[in-house]
């Protein structure tokens, strides 16, 4: 998995950050892993009048306009490449895909394929040999892998990439469906094996590399046939170590059930929404962070030393989406407000606060403007290109403190995208004309990002 659009300009520092045992926990953070995995699978978004898609639905149809943008805004003109082949892939319903550093590994739900942004190529890739594929979520597993070793960083061994492709299983003996995953060798285009994980693992939410383990998390859900709120609100996860090949589940991270308000006479539920993951560097915790149905978003560090969690301070949001590290150690994360207003901010794990940024440069409609989001990091920059009803391909550059409002090929939403170190990719998603597996690239003028 994915996300939706837009709007803002002028920023104050957030302060809000109460000296807690929360904020002590957010001040140990370290610095992030170089994200390089791209999933645009999202949890569903508010209920709004346009009826946006469900994440592991195809939408009826892609944005249909560019929104009107402040003429005040800077502009960054580049050069568009839109003259190249379409993947040697069906439609997937999710479009999921990896930056491995030189080619972009896309499909998963069977059929996989790489593409060669220099040679503007494809390749075809093998799929799973039981046809296991149906990938809801992968992440880039990289790392000195080539043995049982007990620290993947010993500089001892030989760097070795793998892509782990996490679905759901079709059946097992358990209430809900369960998940497993699969290893591709983006380079020799074969497959690994891989242990399941027990039955007890539902379907997954987010996953996260620390560089050692793989971990999967999730939000409970009721069982069939019980209904919602009758469930506390919990965080579920289970770790691969890779060492050993061998599962373990963590302990729930349980949450506060306390509602605002009275919840307008309906059943309490605080279902855990939009849950994302991403590995923080250097000493293989993970921060998770989501939203709850009709309560405040949370956040917490999941750390493997001791299989613990602890509970960090996040900006009070009904739904945060989605979120993306920069190459300075800023985590980027767009979301919406109580009201529905759309929010963006970003956090440096080592100081403690939340900064709200600039208000975007272009909103069609508040609830849902932030949807569909395709994003990528160019070294400090954040890249942002999707929105629906309208798209937008938008720049976050933190030395200006300012937007950037950058050239777009078409509107798109759902998609994946990639920073090459001198050019943005993007592929596949919905369009006005429908689902698409094009590809596309964006030369920026010399000498930006600078």
């Amino acid at each position: 998995m994915t996300g939706v659009v837009v709007g803002l300009l002028v920023v104050a520092v957030v302060g809000w950050l109460a000296r807690s045992d929360a904020t002590d926990g957010m001040a140990a953070l370290p610095g992030p892993t170089a994200a390089s995995a791209t999933a645009t699978a999202e949890a569903t978004p508010e209920a709004t009048a346009t009826a946006t898609p469900t994440p592991f639905e195809a939408p009826s149809q892609g944005p249909r306009r560019p929104p009107a943008i402040d003429a005040s805004v800077p502009r960054v003109t580049g050069t568009w490449l839109t003259d190249l082949p379409d993947a040697p892939i069906e439609v997937p319903a999710v479009h999921l895909g990896v930056w491995t550093g030189d080619q972009l590994v896309v499909g998963f739900e069977d059929e996989v394929a790489a593409f060669d942004p220099w040679g503007q190529s494809w390749r075809t890739l093998p799929s799973h040999p039981d046809g296991r594929a149906d990938g809801r979520h992968v992440v880039l597993v990289e790392g000195f892998l080539d043995g049982p070793v007990t620290d993947l960083r010993d500089p001892a061994g030989e760097w070795m990439q793998r892509i782990a492709v996490v679905g759901r299983a079709p059946s097992c003996d358990a209430p809900l469906p369960c998940a497993r995953v699969d290893l591709l060798d983006p380079v020799a285009g074969t497959w690994e094996d891989v242990p399941d994980p027990p039955a007890a693992v539902p379907t997954v939410d987010a996953v996260a590399w620390t560089r050692a383990e793989l971990v999967l998390v999730w939000a409970t859900r009721p069982p069939r046939g019980q209904a919602p709120g009758t469930v506390q609100p919990a965080v579920g996860g289970a770790v691969l170590d890779w060492a050993s090949r061998t599962w373990r589940m963590l302990p729930p991270l349980t949450l506060d059930d306390t509602l605002p308000g009275d919840g307008g006479g309906r059943r309490p539920d605080t279902r855990v929404i939009d849950l994302q993951a991403t590995a923080m560097r250097n000493d293989g915790t993970v921060l998770v962070w989501g939203g709850r149905e009709r309560a405040s978003s949370f956040a917490a560090v999941f750390d493997p030393s001791d299989d613990g969690w602890r509970v960090v301070p996040f900006p009070g949001l009904v739904s945060p989406r989605t979120g993306t590290w920069t190459s300075r150690g800023d985590l980027v994360v767009a979301g919406q407000t109580a009201d529905m207003a759309p929010w963006f901010g970003s956090i440096r794990p080592n100081v403690r606060s939340w900064e709200p940024l600039d208000p975007l440069p272009g909103a069609d409609d508040p609830r849902t403007s932030l949807y569909g989001w395709a994003t990528a990091s160019a070294g400090e920059r954040t890249l942002l290109y999707g929105g629906y009803a309208s798209s937008v391909f938008l720049s976050w550059d933190p030395a200006g403190y300012a937007w950037e409002v950058l050239d777009v090929d078409r509107p798109r939403v759902h998609a994946v995208a990639a920073w090459t170190g001198t050019a943005f990719v993007i592929w596949g998603g919905y369009t006005e004309a429908g689902p698409t597996v094009d590809v596309a690239i964006w030369r920026p003028p010399l000498g930006w990002p600078g």
